[in-house]
């Protein structure tokens, strides 16, 4: 039972440390508030998705604004709407860090 404490405390350790020293992303911010941001950004990810699967170029702008995606987008859309489809789902659903 002992070691199940260990990480946790370890854990909440580091996590105070690093919320003295500053570097902790959300030292600013309390947990609900960070939770509500988190549960904004995926609403609007379930948003963007719906408006690519309408109309491609839609989620794309909503995602990057008017950037070479956008653009690629379009080409991509007008060529066949699959394509576009599967263009605007990549940009939507890569991989990037969050900005909570």
């Amino acid at each position: 039972m002992h070691q199940i404490h260990t990480p946790m405390r370890a854990r909440v350790k580091t996590a105070r440390e690093l919320e003295i020293v500053g570097t902790y992303p959300d030292h600013d911010r309390s947990p609900s508030q960070t939770i509500m941001q988190l549960h904004r950004e995926i609403i609007m990810d379930i948003l963007r998705i719906l408006a690519s699967i309408i109309l491609p170029p839609l989620g794309v702008f909503l995602e990057v604004g008017l950037t070479k995606h956008f653009w690629i987008n379009i080409v991509l859309t007008i060529l066949g709407y699959i394509p576009g489809i599967v263009h605007a789902l990549y940009i939507i659903l890569r991989d990037q860090p969050r900005t909570v």
